[in-house]
């Protein structure tokens, strides 16, 4: 250390001493951000089928409200969504789920809107989101597993679905079971 070996350590010295190890530091650290960052920039998105970017940006808004537990927050992202593309399927099935809608007709409306669509022209992910969510309102517990089941079996890295079949274990409970889910989501 250049200050213990000096008669006088001036401020100058210690300053640069310490300018250098910020230095080093940086130059280990911002890599490593970046890194970081581009895994996350880079990691595959969950495709949403709508005619409406903002829609789907207001649905990103209720998930992340939901995550939060924010129900009411997340059920008025959803309405948002829907106003912006009212044939969103998938936004229509988050309100539901959000159980956050009082109003019995507007239920009854919007699962008969999720009944009738065209589920082929969605993405794998968002057709196990509605099939999963249908079987559990018709409380088809055993359908509902299956479908996500089939889903992962193909797609096991979809973190939004293995969520789904997590959530669902630990609803049974299936205590075991769900606490592997859960690893193995964390692994995802």
């Amino acid at each position: 250390d250049i200050c213990r070996r000096a008669v006088s350590c001036t401020p100058a010295v210690a300053g640069g001493r310490a300018m250098r190890t910020a230095l080093r530091v940086a130059a280990i650290a911002v890599p490593v951000l970046v890194a970081a960052a581009a895994v996350v920039a880079l990691r595959p998105q969950r495709q949403w089928t709508s005619d409406s970017a903002d829609g789907v940006a207001e649905l990103g808004r209720g998930l992340q409200a939901e995550m939060e537990l924010y129900k009411a927050e997340a059920a008025t992202f959803y309405e948002k969504a829907l106003v912006l593309d009212p044939h969103f399927v998938a936004a229509k099935i988050m309100l539901i789920n959000t159980f956050q809608v009082t109003d019995k007709q507007r239920v009854v409306q919007l699962l008969g809107e999720v009944r009738a669509a065209d589920l082929e022209r969605l993405s794998p992910g968002e057709r196990a989101l509605v099939r999963h969510s249908l079987a559990r309102i018709d409380r088809r517990q055993d359908e509902a597993a299956r479908v996500l089941d089939a889903h992962l079996a193909e797609h096991p890295t979809d973190a939004f679905v293995l969520h789904l079949r997590c959530t669902d274990l630990w609803d049974k409970p299936d205590w075991d079971a769900a606490e592997t889910c859960n690893r193995e989501l964390l692994r995802v």
